[in-house]
């Protein structure tokens, strides 16, 4: 886990970004594809993502036998 990411509850997109390492495009390919945890809208300009819903998805990556399954 990268030290300098807030330990709260949701993360912005820079926070998200910074944790799975990935571009912005990356990470709207793979919102569109459906393999990424939902965004969720929290004010007129602002989107945020689950931080537990992150991880388990970086742990999912992190792990072949899920993968394979």
């Amino acid at each position: 886990m990268t030290d300098n990411i807030p330990q709260s509850k949701f993360w912005t997109k820079p926070e998200v970004l910074a944790f799975c390492r990935i571009s912005d495009s990356t990470l709207s390919r793979l919102e569109r594809r459906g393999a990424f945890p939902a965004r969720m809208v929290v004010g007129q300009r602002k989107v945020v993502w689950n931080r537990e819903a992150v991880e388990n998805w970086a742990a999912d990556l992190a792990d072949p036998a899920k993968l394979a399954g």
